[in-house]
């Protein structure tokens, strides 16, 4: 399901004062020149040596600003003469409805969910000619691939730049959906086997009744989440996610989780352990920061979300060090309050698809070129010119012997202080510049065993250890499974039944997990679920599956 959004004219008008761009095309060698008028142009004409700016706005979280000259930024745009301003929505307060009705648009946008309206408001440029002259960027996706995202008028108008594999999935992290935990608990309990919801909660309930603080005194959260619920039913019967439903990949059967015996039985479970204090009471009325806010404080034991949050929201908070009640100092890292991923089950011995090997396609969002960008051919050069060993080095590991260095078998490698650089908000912020949401290979030596290793705290190895497994992807056990041609099933359909869906859901399931009549407000549930159409999703879901 969507998160909720809420409407913030600031945010809108604060990004709309930084867009602009100019004109320019690309040489041969990666640079670009201006053209005479703002009209694009699709040939190349001679140097002038001059920097290309564009804006792009991400509707992502978890970006962070550069600082007005970033080392490696200036590399990549003496190699390209383009340099991107990437400008990040903030919290929660951040509306696709503001941005989608704003009068100027920036260059680029990325879009996580919901780009197919910027595409209906005929705001986006088509990709098409440019596929066809800049090769490296056509890599990212097959033919039958691109079709996926080829709209009503046979063209492509945007594409995920997230889990593409030149060769191999080679990710040694699970980007998806999970229910995550602290590596401290799991050592706590002797690193048993969890395969399902009553044995995760369980864990959870007795380490906090026999560590209810932490050492600075403060009560832990045995677990939180936020209003966001995502597809937990469906994963927990085994299924990858699939979106709004589900679909089973064996015989193509579609299930509607939103009303299943599995989501009673996972909502009620809920319930009682909110029933039990073990859930934290504010976490219907937190927002987005608030939510993150409380992970960075280690407090919180257990959590459903996805990789990307933890990531991008913990390390300065984990890395500080504090001082406890006893007067000794400690970080949350080595504290152990890492978390790993669970793929938790309905039943004990049941097979799961939680990991999505080889990266997902999702057509509902990613990066488009808008109508407001003044050379959309410079852009698209760009994009090409990011895809280039040279450059995705620049992005991913930085400069070498710098940043990294190279073993005898042209390993790439970092040294402790070059790592603890790499991962320092303040160092990134002047010298690393990975334009995270733009073209990118995920399968690049940046996914090393050996460097991914050396990243982890002390906890997470032994973990690792104790489970024998090597990364968070073998942590989480799914097995591997063929995508078929429509998954995730595409549900930009009747976005009408959806977004009632949506609101009810936002609506009833905080008072299903708080209620103190569950099965009675089970049944009001059912009933205010069938008067929002699910029907008409169904039978649209049927048309793109079969």
């Amino acid at each position: 399901m969507k998160a909720n959004k809420v409407v913030s004219v600031l945010i809108i008008f604060s990004m709309l004062t930084l867009m602009s761009s100019c004109s320019g095309v690309q040489n041969g060698d990666n640079t670009f020149t201006q053209t005479g008028t703002n009209e694009t142009s699709l040939e190349p004409t001679e140097d002038s040596g001059l920097t290309y700016e564009f804006k792009m706005f991400s509707t992502l979280h978890d970006g962070k600003e550069l600082s007005d000259y970033n080392e490696i930024q200036d590399l990549i745009t003496d190699k390209t003469d383009v340099r991107v301003k990437e400008i990040w929505a903030v919290g929660t307060d951040f509306s696709l409805d503001a941005l989608l009705s704003a009068k100027t648009l920036p260059d680029m946008l990325y879009v996580d969910q919901g780009i197919s309206g910027f595409y209906d408001a005929g705001r986006l440029v088509a990709w098409d000619e440019y596929l066809e002259q800049f090769p490296q960027l056509k890599q990212l996706y097959t033919d039958a691939e691109w079709d996926m995202y080829r709209q009503a008028d046979g063209h492509i108008y945007w594409a995920d730049v997230f889990g593409r594999y030149k060769e191999e999935d080679t990710s040694h992290v699970h980007n998806g959906e999970a229910f995550w935990i602290q590596a401290r608990v799991l050592e706590w309990g002797s690193y048993p086997k969890i395969e399902t919801l009553d044995q995760y909660f369980d864990l959870l309930e007795k380490y906090a009744e026999a560590n209810p603080v932490m050492p600075d005194g403060t009560e832990v959260i045995p677990y939180t989440c936020q209003l966001y619920y995502g597809n937990a039913p469906a994963m927990l019967d085994g299924y990858p996610n699939n979106g709004s439903l589900t679909v089973d990949p064996d015989t193509n059967e579609i299930i509607d989780y939103n009303t299943s015996g599995t989501e009673r039985v996972y909502l009620k479970k809920l319930n009682e352990e909110y029933s039990k204090g073990i859930i934290d009471p504010k976490f219907a009325d937190q927002g987005f920061t608030q939510y993150t806010g409380k992970l960075a404080e280690g407090r919180v034991l257990g959590t459903y979300t996805s990789y990307d949050i933890l990531s991008n929201h913990l390390h300065d908070s984990y890395t500080k060090p504090l001082k406890a009640e006893d007067g000794s100092r400690y970080t949350l890292r080595e504290l152990g309050c890492d978390y790993v991923p669970l793929g938790l089950v309905k039943e004990e011995g049941m097979d799961q698809r939680w990991h999505t090997y080889g990266g997902v396609i999702n057509t509902d969002r990613g990066i488009a070129v808008t109508t407001d960008c003044k050379d959309p051919f410079v852009v698209f050069s760009f994009f090409n010119a990011l895809l280039s060993p040279d450059i995705m080095d620049l992005r991913f590991w930085g400069v070498e012997n710098v940043d990294y260095l190279k073993d005898g078998n042209d390993q790439y490698y970092r040294t402790p202080e070059m790592r603890e650089n790499w991962n320092n908000d303040e160092y990134r912020a002047q010298h690393v510049c990975e334009y995270s949401c733009l073209p990118q290979w995920s399968d690049t030596s940046r996914n090393q065993l050996s460097e991914f290793t050396a990243g982890l705290s002390v906890p997470v190895k032994k973990c690792f250890e104790a489970y024998g497994v090597s990364d968070y992807v073998e942590m989480i056990g799914s097995v591997y499974y063929d995508k078929k041609p429509w998954y995730p099933l595409d549900l930009r359909i009747d976005e009408q039944s959806l977004s009632a869906i949506e609101d009810l859901r936002n609506e009833w399931l905080p008072k299903l997990i708080t209620s103190s009549d569950f099965d009675s407000d089970w049944e009001s549930y059912l009933a205010a679920y069938e008067a929002c159409n699910p029907q008409k999703v169904m039978d649209d879901a049927r048309l793109i599956v079969d």
